[in-house]
């Protein structure tokens, strides 16, 4: 019997996705989709969290969402970044800033190989329906979907200064039931190539 449960979900989530069918709350329409600039910094972020030996594909929601449900957005936003330069001191004003533009609105991830080459992208209602754990709705039903994935990111659009030296980064860590966690990342470009260079707890929960 849960054999058969677990199939039909199995099943209904890969409908859903592959329709890109919105089955879940309401959610902003996301509206615009991020640079190949921001695309090299979340490479260079999502990569330095996994061991490419071990890791088989990693899931990313498929629209940003960094406190993207939250009230009052603006001085959540606000308030949190204000947090990040403080435990981040080489944090400028320019990426910060430019990171709470971008993510005042929620905007779309497209391109799931310029994330990672291992990386697959994941409806963001369904995403949301898993979090909740609504009815008909389980981590089950997303491992077999996703084997061998260890949860999945929410990532936000990156800032970066004018002089495209520094950038500023939100990823979310989705690994489980009870679990998860938020960071903000700050890369500086040196050689050709974004390196982290300071990482921030956001939230846990």
């Amino acid at each position: 019997m849960h054999i058969q449960y677990s199939s039909c979900l199995f099943a209904l989530l890969l409908a859903a996705c592959s329709r890109n069918e919105t089955v879940g709350p309401e959610l902003s329409q996301p509206v615009e989709t991020m640079t190949s600039t921001e695309y090299a910094v979340l490479f260079a972020v999502i990569d330095s969290l996994y061991d490419p030996t071990t890791v088989t594909q990693i899931v990313v929601q498929d629209s940003t969402t960094p406190e993207i449900y939250a009230y009052n957005l603006d001085s959540v936003l606000t308030t949190t970044l204000g947090y990040v330069r403080q435990t981040i001191p080489s944090l400028g004003v320019e990426a910060a800033g430019d990171f709470k533009t971008k993510n005042l609105v929620s905007s779309i991830v497209r391109d799931s190989a310029s994330l990672h080459p291992k990386s697959r992208l994941l409806n963001t209602a369904i995403a949301w329906h898993i979090l909740r754990g609504d009815s008909g709705w389980s981590w089950n039903a997303f491992s077999l979907m996703y084997p061998g994935a260890h949860g999945f990111l929410s990532v936000g659009r990156v800032g970066i200064d004018k002089n495209g030296s520094q950038a500023l980064a939100y990823v979310g860590s989705h690994p489980g039931s009870r679990s998860g966690a938020g960071f903000y990342f700050v890369l500086s470009f040196e050689n050709g190539k974004w390196k982290v260079v300071g990482r921030a707890l956001a939230s846990v929960s």
